[in-house]
């Protein structure tokens, strides 16, 4: 008798744990049922995101490919010894750039002031200079503008 009555009180508390899972199961299936609409906005939302985002990506690399085109146009007019050079300090570089504007007197790569006499070789631009810092090859933007200020 004990041990049915015992059985019996296993076998409700397992009824009441089936029922409360059940209950629980239907709150979570209306929730899901009410949120759908919700659900089907955000993933045409993310479908129209990610559309819009392949779109950009296939421009960007229409335009590198574009750039990389004219990059190599104007690489096979380098007179060897300069493409060399350039080719050897891009891959040394941490970011692939072998060549450094001057603004102001200083290397716009590293920022340190250049010397007076690499700032007018630079100017004159009959050799590659290098900066003594970063061995990136310096320039001068608009040369004529500088030289007749």
């Amino acid at each position: 008798m004990r041990e049915t009555d015992a059985l019996q009180k296993q076998i409700q508390a397992f009824e009441t744990q089936i029922v409360e899972s059940m209950e629980e199961s239907e709150g979570v299936e209306k929730e899901l049922a009410d949120r759908a609409e919700e659900i089907s906005t955000l993933d045409a939302k993310r479908a129209e995101a990610l559309k819009e985002f392949d779109t950009q990506i296939a421009a960007e690399r229409k335009e590198f490919e574009a750039e990389s085109a004219k990059r190599h146009d104007a690489f096979t007019t380098l007179p060897t010894r300069l493409a060399s050079i350039y080719d050897r300090l891009a891959q040394r570089s941490r970011d692939g750039i072998a060549v450094a504007e001057v603004i102001n007197g200083s290397c716009s790569a590293c920022n340190i002031s250049l010397r007076p006499q690499v700032q007018l070789n630079v100017k004159k631009g009959d050799e590659i200079i290098t900066c003594e810092n970063c061995t990136r090859i310096l320039y001068v933007q608009n040369r004529e503008a500088n030289a007749n200020a």
